[in-house]
């Protein structure tokens, strides 16, 4: 079980237009940026995506998370945070100088940033791409949320077969199981509800796109409890610190509703690369799809026809796009739950 949100954001023109000078922190961000630059367009791009992180960060601290764990330029990480440090821009933003030589000093294609917050009862994985250039069907701003529960997370010395005998309570029956996660949902789209304010307050949009649902990780084969590939897995199995720990319990989850023949009701089924297999309501007979028969593999999965469950969905375009930095960007605005529009997106 976990819990999946995006917010997707094209800044207005005004506000791309707006020389704003980063301060402090992000001020030294640009410099270190922009030191092997020679076109003032270059400059100006980057002067832009800077003061947008800047509103980003803005916009992360009024939700009350302050804690970064990676900060990476066109796939090269310079921060890591590996002891949970908060209010770790400083140590960050230092990393980032230390860590770019003049080979690096050039026009970025993209910036990420990965940020973890815990309230008690859900832990989250924030993720922040600003990307310079993107395709006709992207927005170029995009902020990625997942949640565990927190009360599920493996302990140091704690076996997977302890873990399941832990967990085994919440599985009793239908009732007992919404029972459960309907109060942890609600607690999930309040934060994801109260972050969409703080975005929408720190940066004057165009376009704000946002969608959010409740996923199932389908295990790719019987007894299995890690994703193949961390780079291409959903956030929270990238192997970020603890987060093995934090997250191993989804691989367990699908497998324990399948045994006890709960209906887990509005979810999409993922896979560990984060494809939607299927998008349920609670309407939806399981007791015959091959779905759940977790002795079939994902690979295999993918060679039956289940009409039943049939979570292909069109890719989207490949084309290139221009810089929306300079001014450009889709006009429309929209939002979505991930079983009724977010399709392959979810988790990916």
């Amino acid at each position: 079980m976990l819990f999946y949100g995006k917010f997707g954001i094209q800044p207005k023109k005004d506000v791309l237009l707006a020389r704003q000078q980063p301060t402090k922190i992000f001020a030294k961000l640009f410099h270190n940026l922009t030191a092997g630059l020679l076109l003032p367009s270059e400059k100006h791009q980057t002067f832009t995506a800077i003061a947008i992180l800047q509103q980003l960060n803005v916009a992360m601290r009024r939700a009350g998370i302050t804690n970064i764990v990676k900060l990476a330029k066109d796939g090269n990480d310079f921060y890591h945070d590996n002891s949970a440090k908060p209010d770790d821009l400083p140590e960050a933003m230092k990393a980032f100088e230390q860590n770019t030589d003049s080979a690096e000093k050039k026009l970025f294609e993209d910036l990420n940033l990965v940020l973890e917050h815990d309230d008690g009862v859900i832990r989250y994985l924030i993720e922040i791409d600003v990307k310079r250039v993107h395709r006709a069907d992207e927005l170029p701003i995009v902020v990625t949320v997942n949640g565990v529960i927190g009360e599920f997370a493996q302990g140091q010395n704690e076996s997977s077969l302890e873990l399941k005998r832990r967990m085994r309570s919440r599985f009793s029956d239908d009732a007992f199981y919404q029972a459960y996660l309907s109060p942890i949902k609600v607690q999930f789209e309040r934060f994801f509800a109260d972050l969409g304010g703080a975005l929408r307050q720190a940066i004057r949009s165009e376009t704000f796109t946002e969608e959010h649902c409740v996923q199932l990780l389908r295990p790719g084969e019987q007894g299995v409890m890690k994703v193949n590939d961390q780079k291409t897995a959903p956030l929270p199995y990238r192997g970020y610190r603890h987060w093995e720990y934090a997250a191993i319990y989804t691989f367990l989850w699908m497998p324990m509703l399948s045994e006890a023949e709960i209906n887990p009701g509005e979810v999409d089924v993922i896979n560990d690369t984060g494809d939607v297999l299927a998008s349920l309501t609670p309407e939806v007979d399981l007791s015959d799809s091959v779905l759940w028969d977790m002795s079939v593999g994902n690979d295999a999965l993918s060679q039956i026809k289940d009409r039943s469950f049939d979570g292909d969905i069109a890719g989207g375009s490949s084309d290139g796009g221009s810089s929306w930095l300079d001014f450009g960007g889709d006009s429309s605005d929209g939002g979505s739950s991930c079983s009724s529009g977010c399709g392959g997106g979810c988790g990916s």
